[in-house]
Formats: C-alpha cells, structure tokens, sequence
C-alpha cells in the first residue's frame, strides 16, 4: 500500500462517508484575520497531498483543514443508531422503548420517541436475540420477573416489575419490550448482580495467597472453608467460647446508664438457656447474627447495656443485649426477632 492510499484509508477510517464519495476532493484552508474568513485551495504536489505539505499547510497540526467535495456534497443526514461508526461509543438504553442509543445521541432519540422499537434498528428481532448463553429457569430468582411472561399484566402487577425494572436501571416495560425486558431481568438477576461479588473474591484469594495454596494444596480446601453440613453446632460449643461480662472494679471509668450487677446476671442467664434450648438451626442464625457466619468465632463477647432491642457487632463478635427485660418469653420472643434478620443482610436484601 503507498503513502498515498494509507493516507486515504485513514481519512476514510475518520470520515466514513469519504467512502461513497465519487468525483473527488481536496484539502482546503482558511485565509484572512478575524471575522468571515474564506477557503482557498491547498494545491497538491505532482503525487498528491504528502506529509510534509499537510503539516506546511496546517502549520504542524495548529490551523484546521477542510476537506471540500468537488464534484458532489457531502450528505448531512444524520447516520443511523446501529450504523459502525457508532460501535465503540458509550450506550444507554431509552427507558421508554428499550432500544440501545449511544449516548451522545440518546437526548435527540428521547425528544421524538414515542415508546416504539423498531425491528431494524436491531441486529436482530427482538424476539430472538440470546441476552443469555443458556436457558435459565425463572423460578431460580425473585418471581417479579416471571409475571412478565403473562399475557396480560394487571396494574399491581406493572406496578412491581416496573419498580423492579427501575431499581436496577432497566426501562419499564412496555407492549414493545415485553420479551426482551424479561431476558434482561433474568440475565441481570442470574448474571451480573454476583459478578461483582465473585471478582472481589477471586481478588481476595490472590491477595491473601489462599488461591496458590488451594492450587497445590487442593486437600486444604475442606479445612479452610469448611461446609456448613459437616460442622455439628451443639450448645456447648458455643457457651465455651463465650467471654460473660464481668464486675467492673472501682477504677474502672464510669458508664453513663450502668446496667445493675443483678440486672446483668439475669440477661446473660437468658441468654444461656436460650443457647442451650435452641436447635442447630436456631444456633446457626444465632452465630450469623452475631459474628456474620455460621460457626463461632474462638472469643465471643456479651455486653448488656440500656438499650430497645439485641444488636450485635460481627466486625467485633460483640453481642448487645438490652437490660430491660423481666421474663425470659419476652426476651426469647426478641432474640428469635433479631436473628431473622440475618435471612436480608450482608447484602442478601
């Protein structure tokens, strides 16, 4: 390829429609001081336009050249969204059709769009476009998404896909998207909402050497991350780990509410026979509750102190209970209430 063809392919790679241009062109530039200033031609050499008259002209890149058409005009016709020249730019999806826009042009598709996707501005129809590689049951993930496959949906039903759809920044479905919103709900469900979690792992594992030691050592696996089905809590694996609160000596600082001594022997003697009343089950969301994870930490430590209801802190494996109580039921009732909280936390909601 000469000089003068790679010129011409660069140009072209630039301004596309220089591509179905016929009758040629030539460079020309601005003359005169401020003001309406007029083009004149940049003549060409005996081969063409070469680098170094392109940098004399333009004044090494300083002064803006202008390609003008000779024999026919440019088209102004502003290209079509699916068009290759649009491939590497940024996209957004419009909330009221669902097509793909690059987002420079997203504000001009948003002022005409009156909810309609038109099949052509696809690669391919809707209805069989694979947003996902293999099938995947809805019943997998939350049932919102499953009501889009009705035929009909009724206005309580719209109301949650559709603030299902915003919560996760998707259009809201229309009589146009309705197929293709449904894949994008269950891709993004099954996909993309563990992707992040699953790369913070993996980066995890490589930081603290766990990955190279489970890549020589595969037996190692089990002892350091344990299934939850062959570890048997029992009661008393749990009160032994526990560090009770103790009486506070004289030179200890001063609690603004202190909870009495008698008070505090009467919630950690609940809190005992809740432990070793409850099942493994119980136990389980027991120690999710209170150290984030299914199996006790070596110290766990009890603080009561005035408060509304238990609190743990699992970066500290630090329970809170409040001194309030006066019968066992009620505190039991409480504790059963605290602990299922551990079914929407850490991310679960």
């Amino acid at each position: 390829m000469t000089m003068r063809m790679r010129r011409r392919a660069l140009l072209e790679g630039e301004f596309p429609k220089l591509k179905t241009l016929k009758g040629g062109w030539m460079f020309y530039k601005a003359t005169g001081g401020s003001g309406r200033r007029k083009l004149s031609i940049i003549p060409t050499e005996s081969e063409g336009y070469s680098t170094r008259l392109l940098k004399s002209a333009s004044n090494n890149g300083k002064n803006t050249m202008f390609i003008v058409p000779l024999q026919e005009q440019l088209s102004t016709e502003p290209l079509p969204y699916d068009s290759a020249e649009f491939a590497k730019m940024p996209q957004s999806s419009c909330i009221t059709c669902g097509s793909q826009r690059p987002l420079q042009l997203l504000p001009l598709h948003v002022e005409g769009c009156n909810g309609t996707l038109i099949e052509s501005e696809c690669e391919t129809p809707l209805d069989d476009s694979p947003i996902i590689e293999q099938p995947v049951s809805p019943t997998t993930w939350n049932g919102e998404s499953s009501e889009l496959k009705n035929t009909e949906l009724t206005a309580a039903e719209t109301t949650r896909v559709t603030d299902l759809c915003l919560s996760w920044d998707l259009p809201v479905p229309t009589s146009t998207n309705h197929d293709w919103l449904f894949q994008e709900l269950l891709s993004h469900a099954v996909i993309h909402r563990v992707r992040l979690p699953i790369k913070q792992i993996r980066k995890g594992l490589k930081e603290t050497g766990i990955w190279p030691l489970l890549s020589s050592r595969p037996d190692v696996g089990p002892i350091i991350f344990p299934r939850e089905s062959n570890e048997e809590l029992k009661p008393q694996a749990v009160i032994q780990n526990i560090h009770w609160p103790q009486p506070k000596s004289d030179s200890d600082e001063e609690e603004d509410d202190p909870v009495p001594l008698e008070k505090v022997s009467l919630i950690t003697g609940f809190l005992r026979k809740f432990i070793e009343e409850a099942s493994p089950e119980v136990l389980r969301d027991l120690m999710r509750f209170w150290v984030g994870w299914e199996l006790p930490a070596k110290k766990l430590f009890v603080e009561v102190a005035t408060s509304t209801y238990p609190t743990a802190f699992t970066c500290f494996y630090k329970l809170k209970l409040p001194g309030h109580y006066q019968t066992y039921l009620i505190f039991h009732q409480e504790m059963m209430m605290a602990i299922s909280s551990v079914s929407s936390g850490f991310g679960l909601v």
